[in-house]
């Protein structure tokens, strides 16, 4: 089976995936359509579900097909290195057939590894470097070999194609950082660039030197994962975008703000004239006092110089800070300043517990202003402290009530409705009784803005009288019509009949297009999927993840694998009316497909997200292609039953012939009419 992909058209191997990876998911790799332009494929790591080492002659299997597909299909542009967990055997074969198919390869774009064997991971890293097409290289934080590092060095003198570096590997001995750092200032084509920030303190002035010669870079990420650099990054960062004219997007994770910072950041602000978004997660004003002492505790005047800045930067549009770094009174000022900005559309605010205090008053200072559609609150706490509902401008909501905070949650949860901007709720619970349950109930039921749902249920057991809130909940989740994207982690060993009730809601859902599961006991997770036995119906879901630590029974993985087909049948029918839409394929399957994807609401929203549409615009682009399929000649030639129209033999006894249907009439029976119905080959 040859490779017969090109710019418009899919490989052959696609109408076969399903059983390439059979084979394939030994190594726990799947083959999978990738999004985007082009059609190409990647392989994907997946978990093995059954948790059953495969034998050694399925091994042996698996890397010789992987090795043939590897050679002879151009079309893979993309290949996730498993992490094997110190399994010698499955990460010898894989990597060894990864590195001998990719020297010198020219059709693979991207790789993505979290950590490379000891074993192997020398003789990958001097293939890499001679990959002719490799554009993104992923290397996750676990890659602690040296001569990973070096694969990372030689990429960056030598590639002519790389455009995305994401390497935020925090253990790397100082001549190498020295040396990735010089790297960096040579190379003039990367496009988007991640960085732990230890990389970037070894060597200060080189990093600088990168940002003020770089003419490609427009992205730029750095992650504080080690203290030690947390406080020096923040100053080399700033010192170098005051140098730079390319970068238009610049976040920071977790480090921290001091006096020089504050003010080389104040400086920046002002200069720049590309920057377009500016995001400081979680990052801590620490100014002149220990990292230990409470942001309630500092002197905020430097960081109020910030005020100015923005209002005198005519470019920035995005902003994400987090609520430590002002007073309430600094606050009440950017409110001010954001309301009538030019440029700037949207601010995010970051907090957390230490916040809670000043929370009521900000938010009353942004009610008072009135800016409230230009302003939105992150939240990522997990604690036990719950008093959110001074600020209802959530955007994203994280919380966990433990057995002893249920009285103190329940005012809270019963503001919730009142949150309009809440699109994402991540909510961890523990032996919670009745009240709260059926508050949540009714929150889901009536919410029309919230669009990711992510619940924990933790405890060894739930009381009595929440037995009947499972078919309350799965009843609101069938309900609510905005919940897109489902994440469900059950960590009680009782009702096993609630669970399954939650699955058949699940399957039965019109608009939950991503279903994420995290489970601790198999039967939770078979009563689970027994009730999603009926999703072949469902025409919402495209896309299905799980925990890797998810204890899968065999007859649990059967029944996963079912819904999985489902949610990769979905998306095939999205990938392919896509192709219809823009006229890439005219085929019958992909006319087929757009038939199916215009009957269903879910199936249309995932077709705007796939061409970056609206849902307006995609709607409107749907109804004018859909035309060409729905009169009853262009129904019948895609079909296969005619070749050109459709033309009927007169009849003696006076019945009305099909070629004799009105427009009207056809157009009735064409709404109980697919494509599908009619077997072709």
């Amino acid at each position: 089976m040859p490779c017969t992909a090109s710019d418009d058209t899919w490989c052959q191997i696609v109408a076969v995936i399903p059983q390439w990876n059979e084979f394939l998911g030994w190594l726990e790799l799947e083959l999978h359509k990738l999004p985007g332009e082009g059609r190409h494929m990647g392989l994907v790591q997946v978990c093995n579900i059954c948790h059953v080492r495969p034998e050694k002659n399925q091994i042996l299997q698996a890397a010789a097909i992987l090795y043939w597909l590897l050679k002879t299909h151009r079309c893979v542009a993309s290949i996730q290195i498993p992490d094997y967990n110190g399994d010698l055997v499955m990460t010898y074969w894989s990597n060894v057939v990864i590195g001998r198919v990719l020297s010198g390869n020219d059709s693979v774009k991207s790789l993505t590894f979290a950590e490379l064997f000891p074993l192997t991971s020398e003789r990958l890293c001097e293939v890499f470097p001679s990959m002719k097409r490799l554009e993104e290289l992923h290397c996750g934080a676990l890659s602690q070999d040296a001569s990973c590092t070096h694969m990372v060095l030689e990429l960056l003198r030598g590639s002519q194609t790389l455009t995305v570096l994401d390497f935020i590997v925090p253990y790397i001995d100082e001549t190498h950082r020295c040396r990735l750092l010089s790297a960096l200032v040579v190379n003039s084509m990367l496009r988007d660039l991640t960085l732990c920030a230890t990389a970037i303190v070894a060597l200060p002035q080189s990093f600088i030197d990168f940002l003020s010669s770089t003419v490609a870079l427009k992205y730029l990420k750095v992650y504080g994962i080690l203290r030690a650099a947390k406080r020096k990054a923040m100053k080399v960062i700033f010192q170098g975008m005051l140098k730079n004219e390319t970068v238009s997007s610049l976040e920071a994770h977790e480090l921290s703000l001091d006096s020089e910072s504050v003010n080389l950041g104040a400086k920046m602000l002002v200069q720049s004239k590309v920057l377009r978004a500016l995001s400081l997660w979680r990052c801590l004003c620490i100014l002149d006092h220990s990292i230990a002492e409470r942001p309630s505790n500092i002197d905020f005047t430097k960081t109020a110089s910030w005020l100015e800045a923005i209002l005198n930067n005519g470019t920035l549009e995005n902003f994400t800070l987090s609520l430590n770094v002002w007073t309430s009174e600094c606050w009440g000022q950017f409110f001010r300043v954001l309301s009538r900005h030019g440029s700037l559309k949207m601010a995010t605010l970051v907090t957390d517990d230490n916040d809670r205090d000043r929370l009521a008053d900000i938010a009353n200072k942004l009610g008072e202003i009135g800016c409230e559609e230009k302003v939105t609150f992150v939240d990522y706490y997990t604690g036990d402290s719950i008093s959110l509902a001074d600020c209802k401008n959530y955007s994203e909501l994280c919380a966990y009530v433990s057995a002893t905070e249920n009285c103190r949650a329940l005012p809270v949860y019963q503001q919730l409705s009142t949150f309009p901007p809440l699109t994402c709720l991540s909510l961890g619970m523990e032996e919670w009784g009745k009240e709260l349950c059926w508050l949540l109930v009714d929150f889901v039921s009536a919410t029309c803005t919230l669009q990711t749902l992510e619940l924990e249920l933790r405890g060894r057991s739930f009381r009595t009288e929440s037995h009947d809130w499972w078919p309350g909940l799965s009843q609101s989740l069938l309900r609510n019509g905005s919940i897109i994207d489902l994440g469900l982690e059950v960590l009680v060993r009782n009702h096993n009949e609630g669970v399954e009730c939650l699955g058949k809601a699940v399957a039965q859902s019109k608009t939950v297009r991503t279903l994420r599961l995290g489970w601790r006991f198999a039967s939770k997770c078979d009563s689970f999927l027994q009730g999603v036995l009926s999703v072949v119906e469902n025409y919402a879901l495209c896309h299905v993840e799980w925990d890797w630590e998810v204890p899968f029974s065999q007859s649990g993985a059967h029944l996963l694998n079912a819904v999985v087909d489902v949610a990769h049948r979905n998306s095939g029918y999205v990938a392919r009316a896509a192709q219809f839409l823009d006229c890439r394929r005219c085929d019958t399957p992909c006319a087929a497909a757009l038939d199916r994807v215009h009957r269903h609401p879910a199936l249309m929203a995932e077709l705007a997200k796939v061409l970056s549409l609206s849902e307006a615009d995609a709607a409107i682009a749907v109804r004018r292609r859909f035309r060409s399929i729905e009169g009853m000649h262009e129904f019948m030639r895609l079909a296969g039953v005619v070749k050109a129209r459709v033309t009927c033999e007169p009849r003696d006894d006076g019945r009305t012939r099909l070629d004799a249907l009105g427009e009207q009439c056809w157009a009735h029976v064409r709404r109980y009419l697919q494509l599908d119905d009619v077997v072709w080959h």
